[in-house]
């Protein structure tokens, strides 16, 4: 549970008026797997809520390598890559199911904060213990390529970013 995939088809309401993929809605399937993500990890919202604290976005960086059209199947896979004191750093990367091929490489700063005041705060141990940090990329790619042949709509697909 390290890493995330989700998969997901790319319908006509995702399309800008260039007919591929807006830039807003990879942001908004990265935060949706995100928030599966530490779902799985055992932090639903409901547990944040409960617990008194959140998390806020500090920053985000978004690399588009090339277009995603209608009724293509893409992959969202996400992982923690740093763990800090009061913020973590989870990276993504957006692949056709079909080729393997990475579409959009992002990261976002999350920042831990108390949820009546607002202000950064010190990650609690239970959600530190449960949140593992994926420092190697080789293990991402692995991981990747893995759910890839799991996936009925590729024969050969390797992930990787050339054209």
């Amino acid at each position: 549970m390290n890493i995330l995939f989700r998969s997901l088809k790319v319908t006509r309401s995702s399309l800008d008026f260039n007919r591929h993929v807006n830039n807003l809605e990879y942001l908004k399937w990265m935060q949706e797997a995100a928030i599966m993500h530490s779902t799985r990890l055992g932090w639903p919202p409901s547990r944040y809520i409960e617990s008194g604290y959140s998390w806020v976005v500090g920053s985000h960086f978004i690399q588009y390598l090339r277009p995603a059209f209608e009724d293509e199947q893409l992959g969202i896979i996400t992982w923690v890559s740093e763990l800090h004191s009061r913020m973590l750093r989870r990276q993504y990367w957006c692949v056709n199911k079909k080729t393997g091929k990475i579409l959009a490489k992002a990261e976002t700063q999350w920042v831990f904060v108390n949820g009546k005041s607002g202000k950064p705060c010190r990650i609690v141990d239970e959600l530190r213990k449960d949140y593992i940090v994926v420092v190697n990329e080789e293990e991402v790619r692995e991981f990747l390529q893995n759910m890839l042949k799991l996936s009925p709509e590729n024969d050969d697909a390797n992930p990787s970013n050339e054209e």
